[in-house]
């Protein structure tokens, strides 16, 4: 990926603004005549898909390329979208013969539409027409290139309807800004803005990274051409259309290939997107064994290369000559048989031809002249590995990977013969993460601190919450606010001056912006990092009152305090001892030695507005001391990066995060934020990792204690934290903390008399309570409680009366019915006698007693304890040879389902 490229200037045509006037069109006004040409603009860019153009006058309009094939022609005469054009964001619709579309001014995710596919060199026609717009400066396009991917990055053309109508920009490959939106050079001439309602005939010539702005409006009778830039970035994509903020309507599209053969070289051209190469991870998705031609002339070579009996062939005797084939791969390996009596280099990034070349030179004891060697080079973003028949030779970190560059072979001062190419895809390898406690080394990225909590132009102004909260979920590690004292001694926030008001005064003066209390309860609820700065001098006093507040709002060890004033940071540190403490100056040396005064006023640091040394930065680590360098935009990351700064304070958050990003990404490397998960209640919550980068997936395993459970799982910061129901969710950008609340068990018993009467209620129990079962007060005629069970027929009781309710279950949310179990008490009755003479052939009778009333009774007599057979009545005749026996009778007295059995005393039968 590019780190920067520079604005070189502006290429303008006035005899179009000459004939836009004359013509009487409302598109664009003419400068006057006297007017000297535009001189070339001198800005520079934020980033390298950022257009380059220069400005002339010529004085022959060129014409536009004809001829070609016409790859889409569109008039929308069938009433509905065509098949394969892609809304993306906004809505679309086909209607009246026109392609409309429609979306939010200022939106994070443009409105826009893609379809086709494109192609190296083309021609790209439509008609647009604005028909309702939010303001001025809102804007339609025709996107040239859109990442395969289907997500930013691309690149377009832009329409604007107000006094500088037209442009080119390129989206941030994290779609949260424009890298060079809008450029045509620092001094356009001046220009009248386009009226809504009013047809524009927009074509854009497209060649490489070569891009063309062409115009015709109202009574013009030709086609002008605008601009030219050579910065055009390429992705290999699609085309199509997108706006902002306005009702846009689209006809008449065309789009020409100019250059048919080239598109049919695309598999061996320089610039094809990772996306466009065909095959899976771990796929060969290029080879070539040289045993034909077709297709090396499609090749981006030098003077001197040719296929010879199935070999590639090159040859140089004075400097170097290159080839470049294959597609661009973020991370791919080279396989090739190489044989040279030169100095060959590999290309792992190369550029089209004559332009920049990223890649490494084979040591020479690698390649014996004369002698086939297995070469490889494996590409990991921005990490190379160089092999000779297997045997590691040499590994280098690239300073830069572009969007666009292939593989190259160069060779310098001899020749080299080529055979058998792979090109195989591989996979990104696992990132690390960056650990947090690194101090930077050259080259390596440091804090994102949004400077006053600003993030480009979102709409926010400085200093207010939603703007703190914006840049720390975008992943800046800390944001900065700028503090006041009331006269009624009262700190509050604001950039500039407030005078000598109280806090009403300021309330009146400056509505909305917060008292540092407000942040701090903020910062507090958002768990997020602060740098503080005080404006002007404070006194120990007022340093106090806001160290009372950190302490009181817990935020005291997040906080970094800076200031342009050493005395208030001596203050500062008298009544906060452990406070880190950074000072505010343009240069690092501006009181001398930077580590001696960061010594004698017990700074942590220095923050300058101007760009430190090396030596200065590599003197500051050595003593332990940071630097954060302020207030810095894009055109500045990459040069602060390569002096391994501490911190960058910028205006442009989102766009630090995404440029570290994607510069850690090309190393292996992604930062991570903690994952902190606090505990309420009894249980343990440990997530499977402690740290994570942004989109990666984290698992928390919450396990209650037991008589507990999980009540809730969720974002403490952000609260917006998805949690799914196995306690994963996907890392945001920031740090972030998941409270695992856990509670007792609540359950309920409910009574049943299971025969019975009477009424007890429901009783409701919680773990740890040491509630018991209700006593069991019902009752039923003849039975006696003998305690509760969970079925109704239960034979025996599971539960005594009134024992502990958590031996009943402690399920949460639980709902159990007890049902009373009785034992039927015995009938009442006196032991039954025997009656009569006792000797052969008496009759004996039983006297049975007094029984309880209504009871039914049933008689058997023994024998020596043996039921008598046929004896069942309540008289007994003795007969036979019963001498010597015992004889009793047994009553069996029942009464419904109670039943009691009784034996008489024996009487002997002598």
């Amino acid at each position: 990926m590019p780190l920067l490229s520079r604005i070189r200037g502006a290429r303008w045509t006035a005899a179009l603004l000459s004939a836009v006037i004359s013509a009487g069109a409302v598109a664009l006004a003419a400068p006057p005549a006297t007017a000297a040409p535009a001189a070339p603009a001198t800005a520079t860019a934020t980033a390298t898909a950022t257009p380059s153009v220069q400005a002339t006058t010529p004085q022959v309009q060129p014409e536009l390329p004809t001829g070609g094939t016409v790859l889409v022609a569109e008039d929308f005469s069938a009433g509905e979208l065509p098949a394969g054009w892609t809304p993306k964001s906004g809505t679309w619709t086909v209607r009246d013969g026109r392609l409309y579309g429609q979306g939010a001014a200022y939106s994070g995710d443009p409105t826009r539409l893609v379809f086709g596919t494109s192609v190296p060199e083309y021609r790209f026609d439509a008609t647009v027409r604005f028909e309702t717009v939010a303001d001025a400066g809102r804007w339609a396009g025709l996107i040239l290139d859109h990442s395969a991917s289907g997500a930013a990055p691309w690149q377009h053309a832009l329409l604007r309807a107000n006094s500088k109508p037209v442009g080119w920009g390129k989206r941030t490959t994290g779609n949260d800004g424009w890298d060079g939106s809008d450029v045509l050079g620092s001094a356009p001439p001046a220009t009248a803005p386009i009226a809504v309602g009013t047809d524009i005939r927009v074509t854009q010539v497209v060649r490489g990274s070569h891009g063309e702005w062409w115009y015709q409006a109202g009574a013009m009778t030709a086609p002008v051409r605008l601009a030219e830039t050579e910065s055009l970035s390429r992705f290999g994509g699609s085309l199509g259309f997108l706006l902002d903020g306005a009702t846009v309507s689209f006809d008449d599209v065309t789009v020409t290939d100019l250059n048919p053969a080239a598109s049919a070289c695309r598999p061996y051209a320089a610039g094809v997107d990772q996306a466009a190469a065909d095959g899976a991870i771990g796929d060969v998705v290029f080879a070539e064994d040289f045993s034909q031609t077709a297709g090396f002339d499609c090749w981006t070579k030098d003077a001197g290369w040719a296929v010879e009996g199935g070999e590639l062939t090159g040859s140089s005797a004075n400097g170097s000559t290159a080839i470049r084939f294959g597609a661009h791969l973020a991370n791919y390996r080279l396989d090739a048989k190489v044989r040279s009596d030169g100095a060959v280099s590999l290309g792992a990034d190369a550029a089209a031809l004559g332009g920049a070349w990223t890649g490494g030179a084979l040591p020479a004891a690698a390649l014996p002249a004369g002698r086939t060697v297995d070469v490889r080079m494996d590409v990991q973003g921005r990490t190379v590995s160089y092999f000779a028949d297997g045997v590691p030779v040499g590994t280098e970190t690239l300073s830069a990977r572009s969007a666009t560059g292939v593989v190259g072979i160069a060779v310098a001062d001899g020749s080299v013969a080529v055979d058998d190419i792979r090109i195989t895809k591989l996979a990104f390898p696992p990132a690390r993460c960056i650990p947090a406690d690194r101090v930077p080394l050259p080259g390596d990225t440091g804090l994102v601190i949004a400077h006053r909590g600003n993030d480009g132009n979102d709409g926010i102004a400085d200093n207010l919450i939603p703007g703190y909260a914006r840049t720390f979920a975008k992943g800046a590690e800390y944001w900065e606010s700028d503090i006041h004292l009331t006269t009624d001694n009262v700190p509050v926030v604001r950039h500039d001056g407030i005078g000598s008001v109280t806090l009403a005064q300021f309330r009146e003066r400056f509505p909305g912006l917060p008292t540092l209390e407000e942040v701090l309860q903020f910062q507090k609820d958002s768990r997020s990092n602060h740098v503080l700065e005080y404006k002007g001098f404070w006194t120990q006093e007022g340093a106090t009152i806001v160290r009372d507040l950190l302490v009181e709002y817990g935020v005291q060890d997040d906080v970094i305090t800076q200031s342009f004033d050493l005395a208030t940071l001596d203050n500062v540190h008298a009544v906060d001892p452990s406070m880190p403490l950074m000072w505010l100056t343009s240069t690092v040396g501006q009181g001398g030695d930077p580590v001696a005064v960061s010594a004698a006023h017990s700074l942590l640091g220095i923050n300058p507005s101007g760009t430190p040394t090396a030596a200065e930065v590599a003197a500051m680590h050595a003593a332990g001391r940071k630097i954060f360098v302020w207030t810095r935009g894009p055109a500045d990351f990459a040069s602060l990066t390569a002096l391994g700064v501490d911190g960058i304070i910028t205006n442009d958050a989102g766009a630090l995060v995404s440029w570290y990003a994607s510069y850690n990404a090309e190393l292996g490397l992604q930062t991570c934020r903690d994952v902190t998960v606090e505990v309420e209640g009894a249980g343990t919550a440990v997530p499977d990792v402690a740290t994570q980068a942004a989109g990666g997936k984290v698992t928390v395993t919450a396990t209650p204690a037991p008589g507990h459970h999980l009540a809730s799982l969720a974002g403490a910061s952000p609260a917006e934290l998805a949690i799914d129901a196995s306690g994963t969710f996907t890392m945001p950008t920031q740090p972030t903390w998941v409270t695992a609340a856990f509670a007792a068990n609540t359950w309920t018993i409910a009574y049943d008399a299971n025969g019975g009467s009477g009424d007890i209620a429901a009783t409701a129990h919680t773990f740890g309570d040491s509630s018991a079962l209700a006593p069991g007060t019902f009752v039923r005629a003849g039975y006696e409680f003998a305690g509760w069970a969970t079925a109704p027929d239960a034979a025996e009781a599971e539960f005594a009366d009134a024992a502990a309710a958590a031996d009943v279950t402690t399920v949460d949310g639980a709902h159990v019915v007890l049902y009373a179990v009785w034992t039927a008490t015995p009938l009442t009755t006196d032991v039954p006698r025997v009656v009569g003479t006792v000797k052969p052939g008496a009759k004996l009778t039983v006297d049975a007693g007094t029984w309880t009333e209504g009871a039914e009774l049933a008689f058997q007599w023994l024998a020596d304890g043996e039921p008598i057979v046929g004896a069942t009545g309540p008289g007994f005749h003795l007969t036979g040879n019963r001498k010597g026996e015992d004889i009793t009778v047994r009553v069996t007295g029942t009464l419904g389902e109670r039943t009691t059995v009784v034996d008489s005393d024996p009487i002997r039968i002598d």
